[in-house]
C-alpha cells in the first residue's frame, strides 16, 4: 500500500541541519552570483511547498554548474522536493544517493526506513537496504552538527524506529524470534507506538507458541484500544478490535470484564508486566477445578461424579461399578445438597446449585416430619437407579452405614 508522505517531520528538519554542516564542513565556493541566486531559488520552492518548481531549478542548476561545489548536496535538495510532491520512488532514489556519499545521514536512513514500511516494500533488494538503515539508526551515535541539547529526543526517535524497521524486515522474513526482539526493544525506548504492538502481536501468534498466546492478546488489545500519541488510525483500531476480540473469546472464553481489565492494563502499558497472564478456557476450567476442590470438596466430588453420570457412557458407568455401593465412601466426607422438596418417605436434594433438584432419598425409616425447603443435608446412601434425562439420581439410606444428617 502506498502511503502519502507528510509535509512536516523531524526528518524534514535534520535534513535541513545536514546540508548545513556539509557547507561548513566542504567550505564550497559559488562559481557566480547566478549559481548562488538558482540555490536561493531553490530553497524558496521548498520553504513555499512547491517541489516541482524546486526540481525544475535544480536541473537548471545541474546543467548550467555539472562542477558545482556544492552538488553533494543535491539530493538532499531532491528528498524534500520530492517529499512535498508525494513522490517515495523519488525520495528513496535520493536517500540512496544520499546515503552512497554520507552511510551515517540521519536523515537518508530515516526516509529508507519510513518508506520500506509505509510503502510495504517486501523484496530482498528493499529489505536488504533497510535492514542496513535500520542497523545504522538503532545504533546512532550523536553527529557534530546536533546541539547536545537537541540530541536526546531525535536519539530516542532514530533508534526506535531502526529496531521498529529491523523488526519489519526480520518479519518480512519469517524470522519472527528476531521480529518480537526487535520489536520489544523498539517499545522500551519509545512506548507510544501502537503500530509496533500489532506487529508483535502478529509475530508472537506466527510462532504458535501456547506459553506467548497471552502476550499476543495484550499487544491486540493495546493496538486495538490505546488512543493516546502513537495510535492506529480509527478505522484500522475497528478491524483489529473485532480480531482482538474474536481472539480472547475463543482462548480464554467469553468473559467481558476480564477483557475490559485487559484493555485497561493494556492502555497503561506498552508491554505485559511481569507474571502477565490469560488463562486458556482449559487452563480456567483447571484453575476453577482446584479452587473448587480446595473451597468446596463435597461440590467437587459431586460435579465430578454428575459429569461422569451424564456422559453418554454414564449409565454403564452407573451399572457396573456404583449401583448397590456406598457413595461416597466413609473414608470421605458426605455428600451435601439442600433440599427442594420432602415427603416423610424421601426427599430431593439440589447439589450443583441452591435449587435444581438433582438426588432423592429414598428413606428406609420415614420421617417424622417433613423437611423444609432450604434444609441443608449430609449423607452417605446406597445409589439404587439413574435417569439421565432429566438427570436424577436415586439413593437409599436404610441401614447402620448409609445414613444422612441434618446440618444446623
Amino acid at each position: 500500500m502506498r502511503t502519502l508522505i507528510g509535509k512536516t517531520v523531524l526528518g524534514f528538519a535534520i535534513a535541513t541541519m545536514t546540508v548545513t554542516g556539509i557547507w561548513a564542513q566542504a567550505q564550497p565556493q559559488w562559481k557566480d552570483r547566478a549559481e548562488y541566486d538558482l540555490s536561493a531559488a531553490i530553497t524558496k520552492a521548498i520553504s513555499g511547498n512547491d517541489g516541482a518548481k524546486a526540481l525544475e531549478l535544480l536541473k537548471q542548476w545541474k546543467e548550467k554548474y555539472p562542477t558545482s561545489d556544492f552538488k553533494g548536496t543535491w539530493p538532499q535538495y531532491e528528498l524534500n522536493a520530492y517529499r512535498l510532491m508525494n513522490d517515495p520512488k523519488g525520495m528513496m532514489s535520493a536517500a540512496e544517493a544520499i546515503i552512497a556519499a554520507t552511510p551515517d545521514d540521519l536523515t537518508a536512513n530515516y526516509w529508507v526506513c519510513t518508506l520500506t514500511m509505509a510503502n510495504n516494500l517486501t523484496g530482498e533488494t528493499d529489505l536488504a537496504r533497510a535492514e542496513k538503515s535500520g542497523n545504522m539508526l538503532a545504533n546512532v551515535t550523536k553527529p557534530a552538527a546536533v546541539p547536545d541539547t537537541s540530541w536526546p529526543p531525535i536519539q530516542k526517535e532514530m533508534t526506535a524506529l531502526g529496531h521498529k524497521c529491523i523488526g519489519v524486515v526480520a518479519l518480512n522474513r519469517k524470522d519472527y524470534p528476531k521480529a518480537e526482539s526487535e520489536f520489544e526493544a523498539s517499545l522500551k525506548i519509545k512506548s507510544d507506538d501502537a503500530q509496533v504492538n500489532s506487529f508483535l502481536g502478529n509475530v508472537i501468534l506466527a510462532q504458535k507458541d501456547p506459553e506467548k498466546q497471552s502476550d499476543a492478546l495484550f499487544h491486540y488489545a493495546r493496538a486495538a484500544s490505546y488512543t493516546g500519541a502513537g495510535a492506529l488510525p480509527d478505522a484500522v483500531r475497528t478491524q483489529l478490535d473485532a480480531f482482538f476480540v474474536k481472539a480472547y473469546n475463543g482462548y480464554h472464553g467469553e468473559d467481558p470484564q476480564g477483557m475490559q481489565e485487559l484493555r485497561n492494563l493494556a492502555k497503561s502499558n506498552a508491554l505485559p508486566p511481569a507474571g502477565f497472564k490469560v488463562l486458556s478456557s482449559a487452563e480456567k476450567d483447571i484453575a476453577a477445578d482446584k479452587k473448587m476442590q480446595e473451597e468446596q470438596p463435597q461440590r467437587f466430588f459431586w460435579m465430578r461424579l454428575k459429569s461422569a453420570l451424564t456422559a453418554p457412557n454414564g449409565m454403564e458407568y452407573f451399572e457396573g461399578g456404583m449401583k448397590d455401593a456406598l457413595v461416597p465412601t466413609k473414608e470421605q466426607a458426605p455428600l451435601k445438597g439442600k433440599v427442594v422438596s420432602s415427603t416423610k418417605k424421601s426427599f430431593v436434594l439440589a447439589l450443583s446449585d441452591d435449587t435444581t433438584p438433582e438426588v432423592t432419598i429414598v428413606l428406609g425409616k420415614p420421617l417424622k416430619t417433613e423437611l423444609a425447603p432450604g434444609t441443608v443435608v449430609e449423607f452417605w446412601a446406597v445409589p439404587q437407579k439413574l435417569t439421565q434425562n432429566p438427570f436424577m439420581l436415586e439413593f437409599l439410606v436404610d441401614g447402620p452405614v448409609a445414613e444422612y444428617r441434618i446440618v444446623p
